[in-house]
């Protein structure tokens, strides 16, 4: 997966905590509307 370097490895997983940190962090503020575009955005 890595054609390059590695700058995507850390930048996908930097997105990846920064997302679930802020789900985990307010996961009551951004449940459905997080969900919602989410579900048809990773499928």
């Amino acid at each position: 997966m890595i054609t390059g370097g590695g700058k995507r490895t850390p930048a996908l997983a930097g997105f990846a905590l920064s997302t679930g940190l802020i789900v985990l962090a307010q996961p009551r503020q951004r449940t459905a509307p997080a969900r919602a575009p989410s579900t048809p955005g990773l499928g």
